[in-house]
């Protein structure tokens, strides 16, 4: 595959081959996806599935035929995610809304149907001759929290489940609020595989590249390591959570000696890691340019 990111939109020629009046579903999605994982994009298998496969549509002969979908991702703003972040004590793994469409855009890359853009699009206004029909999704989480049961004619909904609980949870409270499991108007989804930003981000601050790709694309991992896993130790190793590691000095507060030998526990990518060192059995953070890989 070429790693030339396509033009945007992708799904341009999805869209230019339609005849006028044909009906297209677009998904879109809204959130942080800082940065997007296999989850994110796993939801809009999992939505489209919905909207256009004859099995998932057999539960709900009141949907509408669609003769194409395409997906969209919309990014939350800089100062929502920057909030977000300090608030978690996080700041250092901040990622622009730029390049966080620009990862969404990697992570998709070769599904022609899907694109991510760091500004809100409306296909509708380039392709007039179509007639769009917009589902917002969510995932289970977000329903669940803000309590999301509002869809009708001209808001239609997507909801993706998180687990067997999670999903009954959400079918009881749309049952509660008039959408039940035949609503055309308020599609509930299988579960998808719960990867979460959060651990992929502290899995690239930590320069841990095996986990990281269990829950980004590839192309993603390598940007999130080129970004956030550089941390060097004074030998010019890189920083990994797990690595063994020699003093070379001295801790000014006394915490380590010259000699000690530990084992890195932690990584904050806005200081110093973190080591359980042997002797003592605490841990501490430790002057990255005091550190030596120990070799075995």
């Amino acid at each position: 595959m070429s790693s030339t990111l396509p033009p945007f939109p992708t799904f341009a020629a999805e869209l230019d081959r339609l005849p006028a009046g044909s009906k297209v579903a677009c998904v879109r999605l809204l959130g942080s996806l800082c940065p997007v994982t296999l989850g994110h994009v796993a939801m809009f298998h999992e939505a489209r599935k919905l909207l256009i496969d004859p099995a998932a549509r057999a539960s709900r002969p009141s949907l509408e035929q669609f003769d194409a979908v395409i997906g969209i991702a919309h990014f939350n703003s800089d100062g929502h995610v920057a909030h977000k972040l300090k608030s978690l004590g996080q700041e250092a793994q901040f990622i622009s809304s730029s390049d966080r469409a620009h990862l969404f855009r990697l992570a998709t890359m070769g599904t022609s149907w899907l694109d991510g853009s760091a500004s809100f699009y409306k296909p509708q206004s380039a392709w007039k001759k179509l007639q769009f029909t917009v589902f917002t999704m969510n995932g289970a989480d977000d329903v669940l929290k803000y309590h999301k049961t509002a869809a009708g004619p001209s808001t239609r909904m997507i909801v993706i489940g998180r687990d067997d609980s999670t999903t009954e949870t959400i079918l009881s409270m749309l049952a509660r609020a008039g959408h039940g499991p035949d609503s055309p108007y308020y599609l509930v989804g299988q579960q998808v595989a719960d990867t979460s930003s959060t651990r992929a981000r502290g899995a690239a601050v930590a320069g841990s590249a095996e986990v990281l790709r269990t829950l980004v694309d590839p192309a993603v991992a390598d940007w999130m390591l080129s970004r956030f896993g550089n941390m060097v130790l004074g030998d010019g190793t890189r920083a990994a959570v797990g690595l063994s590691v020699v003093a070379t000095g001295k801790s000014a507060f006394g915490n380590y000696d010259r000699g000690d030998t530990g084992v890195i526990s932690r990584i904050n990518h806005a200081a110093d890691p973190v080591v359980h060192w042997d002797r003592t059995g605490k841990e501490h953070q430790s002057t990255r340019s005091r550190l030596f890989h120990k070799k075995t």
